[in-house]
């Protein structure tokens, strides 16, 4: 294994190695007093940096545990620090001592806080507990005052733990910092308050914060608040921002930092997060252990295995193994829920579990082993305590599971790979670095598919054949995480630091300490925590004196000022007594919901029992027994009916009576008044809570959309108040999108799976609305429209005002304008093509114009609108719907309708250009106009679903969509005179003149139809090239996308590794009938049952085959498997293809009809691929495919088939510059069709695969481009 590069440029100035350097952590080591406390791999860190840091001095800042002797020790000096008001005095005991030219200095810190602590939990928790808070402040003071007394050359930060301590640094004394990020899923935020001003006041929590953590209200602001909440590993971040330009910042591994600049905005404006791996010690023989020997150590220690779990004595069994804390980013409940299908499935499996559970998902896996236990007695064993299993035991193991949905390094797949036990599990994060086999997240947010990914990957692992799982095992034993490489990349993050730090000049302190020299405590406490101050102007009451002193004492009392999530002990009580009524109610013994689902229903119960207002635990209900709350349908309301801008402007075309403005002013008008509404909404958003702006919105459309128009007609004679009203209608028009963005707010996180499939909904009920309402212009019947307006707004006005709280304590967080915006192409990108396809809005959307001169009556448009109503109704949500079930397997499908769907504009301009003339009143002209306004409501909602998702969190979705609808309505408003003068420059026809669809010979002009064509077209057709263009990024944009089999979100392939593929169908029957992975192929090439064989060995069907069940089975073997092994393409770069017997094309439905390429683009991206059709009649299992690994074993079936008499033909072909061999069977027997693509390397030595990982991909199925999510790939 090479040593990993760092991913910054080394400095231009000369490296500086430093003296000193100074590190603080909670977890600690102190070899020569036996001393132990670790919770993790932070404590292996820590025990790496004793031994092999660079020589110098290392000081190591630690807490002292109460339960922990430390032996003796000198006692340093003690200081007072300020915690919450109160002096605290913290006394430091030193102990030193030295190893290989490194000068280790403890400094333990003494303090009943600290000692009140056990070892067995080292950290404190939870954090919106006041203690905890208290701790952390204290903890970070004292070590900033040793950062002031000591001054060393660096100070190494790890994690959130110390990220606050610099901000406590005297301006004079700051330092040059490393933040090293170990697990950055920890940033020490408090998740259940928000502490961003409301009614631009600072909030009760963000004052009682400062005081606590003795810092100013606006450090907090800058420095320790991220998207709203209190953020300690933000203060790191910033500091380094601030002091060295973003430099020294580092991951521990090389793919854990580009994961962390691709998905946390945090990270997004650094220059670059240095790659620092851990190391390790290499295994005990240096990789040098042959195959048989493995073999026999392995055999010793499985039966020692069994012994010491409890097992059932079996020679033959594999043993499964899972050690390490049960929490959600171990995929532990993942475990748990297939645990019982593998068992099933595999007679000779035996699984090992242990490790304490430490969250709400780890507890739900215990409950979910607890009664399957008994029932697998001798082949499952469950530990839910601390584990320490002996070394030489752990070679006894078949694999070891890494499920991981996050994994900075991963210690554990290194530990047992270094034994000679591959590794099985998600290739994310630090995962994917030993020999094993993978899946990768393609959609990380779908529970569905990360378990059947990673069943597929497991099932796939117990098949392999002996020689490829031995000789993965082998290769596992020589890799290498060498600590040369280790202090390499170390000596150059602290001279980055060193070169790049800048200290700050003489400028304002952080902290309180001056105001606590100044002044008494207790004045300042009610000084800080007082809202406002008592002035001649503005007095204050006597009660309002009276409760700041309540709040004063307050903290006297250790009174929480924090909302509290709910504790662990509860979670796991209502837990366990909730899956043990599902078990009674379904009989026992059925899987239940994911730990998602239900910590995210105890929270909402949780939620709606401390809500005091019936009317609120009436909205916190669900609606119709679905997922949906009744508050999402009264935001649904609010978005569907109003404001009704556009359904009054096209009423307004629809009656040209109405005023005496042009149809062209009037869009102007109303366009700049969207324009202008965007700005509002958004600015408002910085200070106001949801329900109240969507409240404001309710009553001004009631007011000026139902209230005003019902006024004397006479007061609207005047242009000005005409104008005046158009203007008021765009800016409540432009509020839409708070109805969207907040109908979220519970589960946002679902990505484009929650976005795609209610946006659409959504939006088709809303082109509904508007369509309804200028069909009841087109009758004279408007009021009965502003009737149902002004009682939906009625009714969801109050509503609103009794949201829950959640709808009433968040506003937009101070962030940059741009921040977290135009980082994504894809949005960038799409944004241009909104813009350019509203510059022709005018011009395509006078389409009633059109029908009236090509001869329709009043009553045939408002059939033609009936018509557009009831298919926008059904379409709609029909094709949304179903991208919501494709984008299971990941974002391919929104990706491919987003990208690919064109302008409805372009049809409609090409519609009346081509035939609307040609023919009085033609049907066809008025059916490609109403598709076209469908297309138009499909491309809206799923380019705004596309926009919410690449942003990826609702602050940045409701800042980039306003920035969206205010540059597309500034676009709208000039479309008008930019669509007529480009069709005067063209064809001299003006849009404005629609009188008739016929070219005038006498004036030479151009007719109506060519002066939409220009007018329309080559802007349309802009926008669509700018769709397609962000098919390239698309992919990557999407934070739930973390790659695709060897690819990387962003393209780029993963050396040594191969991929297979298996369809999806096969894991749904594995799954419903707990059998293993057995894939069976009919004459035609179709998998079938397993059950009723017949002479051929395959199933007949009574019925009509399924649709999934006809898929072809694909298993591909993807790159040559060596370190020297180069890159290796067939002839111009494409796979070579199968060529059927009779016809001579590519019978397989993933290639093209010329077989020269791939038709989607999951095969066209993986290159070196063969293809061959193999039968093998004897020996095998029924149904089974073992993709040969070797090009030898190829050979050697081959010449098996050949002895059976069949007519097979075998093509080689090498290429030049790899040597590489393809082998194609044709003419194969078809009761024996088997379909598979395998590349080989001519050589493959035994040192040629220490990084050579099989990478499981559950993707769409190359065998269909229409159907998304029918293969899963491994």
């Amino acid at each position: 294994r090479e040593a990993t590069k760092p991913t910054c440029p080394p400095s231009a100035t000369p490296r500086v190695a430093p003296k000193h350097v100074l590190t603080a952590t909670i977890e600690h080591t102190i070899p020569e007093r036996g001393v132990k406390v670790s919770a993790g791999g932070l404590g292996k860190v820590l025990d790496q940096m004793l031994r092999e840091h660079p020589e110098g001095i290392l000081s190591l800042v630690h807490p002292m545990f109460g339960d922990v002797d430390y032996g003796e020790k000198e006692l340093y000096k003690d200081f007072e620090i300020v915690v919450d008001g109160k002096v605290q005095v913290v006394k430091v005991y030193k102990i030193e001592s030295e190893l290989k030219g490194l000068r280790r200095v403890w400094y333990l810190l003494g303090h009943e806080m600290f000692e009140d602590r056990s070892r067995r939990q080292p950290y404190p928790a939870p954090l919106t507990k006041l203690r905890v808070l208290r701790y952390f402040s204290l903890w970070n003071q004292a070590v900033a005052v040793l950062l002031e007394d000591l001054q060393p050359d660096v100070y190494h930060c790890m994690d959130y733990h110390a990220a606050l301590a610099p901000l406590y640094v005297s301006q004079n004394a700051q330092v040059p910092t490393i933040l090293v990020l170990h697990n950055a899923d920890y940033m020490g935020v408090l998740e259940t308050d928000f502490i961003n001003d409301r009614f631009w006041k600072t909030v009760p929590a963000l004052r009682r914060l400062s005081l606590v953590f003795n810092l100013k209200r606006s450090t907090i602001r800058q420095y320790a608040s991220f998207e709203g909440r209190f953020n300690m590993l933000r203060a790191g971040v910033e500091y380094i921002k601030e002091m060295q330009g973003g430099h020294g910042v580092c991951a521990v591994s090389e793919n854990y930092g580009v994961e962390l600049k691709r998905e946390r905005t945090m990270f997004s404006g650094l220059p670059g997060i240095l790659a620092l791996d851990n190391a390790t010690d290499p295994a005990d023989d240096a990789g040098r252990m042959g195959i048989d020997t493995l073999k026999k150590r392995r055999f010793e220690a499985k039966a020692g295995l069994q012994a010491h779990c409890g097992l059932d004595r079996d020679p033959d069994a594999k043993i499964l193994i899972f050690i390490g804390r049960w929490v959600k980013q171990k995929g532990v409940d993942h475990i748990a829920m297939l645990a019982p299908v593998l068992l099933q499935s595999h007679p000779e499996v035996q699984i090992v579990l242990a490790g304490p559970p430490d969250d709400a998902c780890g507890l739900y896996a215990a409950e979910l082993l607890a009664p399957i236990q008994p029932k697998f007695e001798g082949r499952l064993f469950v530990c839910t305590e601390f584990f320490a299993l002996p070394e030489d035991l752990r070679r006894g193991a078949h694999l070891c599971f890494a499920p991981s949905i996050g994994e900075p390094f991963g210690y554990v797949d290194v530990e047992f790979g270094l034994l000679g036990v591959p590794c099985v599990g998600c290739a994310v994060g630090g995962l994917g670095k030993m020999p094993g086999v993978y899946f990768r997240q393609q959609n990380a947010d779908s529970s569905q598919m990360l378990l059947e990914a990673f069943l597929c990957s497991v099932d796939y692992a117990l098949n392999m054949p002996d020689a490829d799982y031995w000789e993965m095992a082998q290769a596992a034993t020589r890799a290498e995480f060498p600590f040369d490489t280790w202090r390499e990349n170390l000596l150059e993050a602290y001279s980055q630091a060193i070169g790049h730090f800048k200290p700050a000049r003489e400028g304002r302190e952080h902290t309180l300490n001056d105001l606590w020299m100044q002044n008494q405590g207790v004045d300042i406490i009610r000084s800080e925590l007082a809202q406002r101050k008592q002035s001649a102007f503005r007095p204050m009451s006597d009660a309002a004196l009276v409760a700041q002193q309540m709040q004063v004492l307050d903290i006297d009392d250790d009174m929480e000022f924090l909302s509290q999530a709910v504790s662990e002990e509860r979670v796991h009580d209502i837990m366990k007594e909730t899956m043990a009524q599902h078990a009674k109610q379904k009989g026992g013994g059925k899987m239940v919901k994911d730990a998602e689902t239900l910590q995210r229903n105890i929270c909402l119960a949780e939620q709606r029992l401390s809500e005091r207002s019936h009317i609120t635990q009436w909205l916190m209900k669900p609606l119709f027994r679905t997922k949906y709350l009744r508050i999402h349908a009264v935001i649904a309301l609010c978005y569907i009916f109003a404001p009704a801008g556009e359904s009054l402007l096209q009423s307004l075309e629809a009656n040209p009576a109405a005023d005496g403005l042009p149809d062209s002013l009037r869009h102007l008008i109303f366009y700049c008044g969207s324009a202008f509404g965007a700005v509002v909404w958004l600015s408002l958003s910085r200070g106001l809570p949801p329900n109240l702006l969507m409240a404001s919105s309710q009553l001004a459309n009631v007011l000026f959309s139902v209230l005003v128009p019902s006024l004397p007609r006479g007061l609207f004679v005047n242009e000005f108040m005409v104008s005046a009203f158009l203007v008021v209608n765009g800016i409540l028009s432009s509020s839409r999108l708070l109805f969207i963005i907040w109908n979220f707010n519970e589960d946002f996180h679902g990505g484009f799976q929650v976005a795609c499939k209610r946006i659409g909904v959504l939006e088709s009920l809303r082109s509904m609305a508007v369509m309804l309402a200028v069909i009841l212009s087109h009758y004279g019947l408007e009021y009965l429209y502003q009737q149902g307006v002004l009682l939906v707004s009625l009714t969801t006005l109050v509503l609103l005002f009794k949201a829950p709280h959640c709808y009433c304590s968040y506003s937009l967080p101070p962030t940059g304008i741009f921040e977290g915006i135009f980082v994504r192409k894809s949005f960038i990108l799409l944004l241009v093509s909104e813009m350019l396809n509203n510059l022709t809005g005018y011009s395509s959307l006078t389409y009633p114009d059109w029908w009236v001169l090509n001869g329709w009556s009043t009553s045939d448009i408002i059939t033609f609108s009936w018509a557009t109503l009831i298919l926008s109704a059904v379409l709609v949500p029909l094709i949304f719907g179903l991208l919501v079930k494709m984008s299971v397997w990941g974002p391919w499908a929104m990706r491919d309708f987003t990208c690919m769907l064109p302008p409805g504009s372009l049809l409609r301009a090409l519609a009346l250009w081509d035939i609307g003339y040609l023919h009085h009143r033609s049907k066809l002209f008025a059916a490609a106009v109403i598709f076209s306004y469908v297309i138009d409501t499909l491309r809206s909602a799923s380019v705004f679903a596309s926009m919410m998702s690449i942003l990826g969190n609702k602050w940045y979705a409701l800042k980039g969509c306003y920035m969206v609808i205010f540059l597309t309505a500034l676009c709208s408003c000039i479309s008008p005179y930019l669509g007529n003068w480009i069709a005067l420059a063209m064809c001299n026809a003006s849009v404005f003149e629609r009188v008739t669809l016929h070219t005038s010979m006498a004036s030479h002009k151009g007719s109506l139809g060519e002066a939409i064509f220009w007018a329309v077209v080559p802007l349309s057709a802009l926008a669509y090239l700018f769709q397609l263009l962000t098919l390239r990024f698309f992919n990557s944009d999407i934070l739930t996308f973390k790659g695709n089999g060897s690819l990387l979100p962003d393209g780029s392939r993963m050396l040594h590794t191969s991929t297979r593929r298996v369809p999806i169908s096969e894991l749904k029957r594995i799954r419903k009938s707990g059998g293993s992975l057995r894939l069976r192929q009919s004459d035609s090439g179709e998998p079938c049952e397993q059950d009723q064989l017949d002479d051929d060995g395959c199933s007949r069907a009574s019925g009509p085959p399924n649709r999934q069940s006809t898929l072809h089975t694909v298993v591909e073997v993807v790159g040559p498997q060596g370190d020297d092994a180069r890159s290796q393409k067939s002839h111009h770069g494409h796979p070579p293809r199968r060529q059927s017997s009779q016809s001579g094309v590519s019978s397989h439905r993933g290639f093209s009809r010329t077989g020269s390429m791939p038709c989607s683009e999951n095969v066209s991206e993986i290159e070196q691929t063969i293809l061959f059709n193999l039968a093998d009649r004897a020996g095998s299992k029924a149904g089974s495919v073992q993709a040969p690994s070797r090009a030898s074993s190829v050979v050697s079936r081959m010449a098996n088939v050949v002895a059976l008499g069949e007519d097979l033909e075998m093509r080689r072909s090498a290429s030049d510059d790899s040597r590489e061999h393809h082998l194609i069977f044709e003419n194969h027997p078809p009761a024996l069709l088997r379909e598979a693509s395998i590349e080989s390397a001519s050589s493959r030595d035994s040192a040629s695969s220490v990084d050579s990982p099989t990478v499981v991909q559950v993707s769409p199925g190359a065998e269909d481009i229409g159907r998304f999510g029918d293969i899963c790939s491994i």
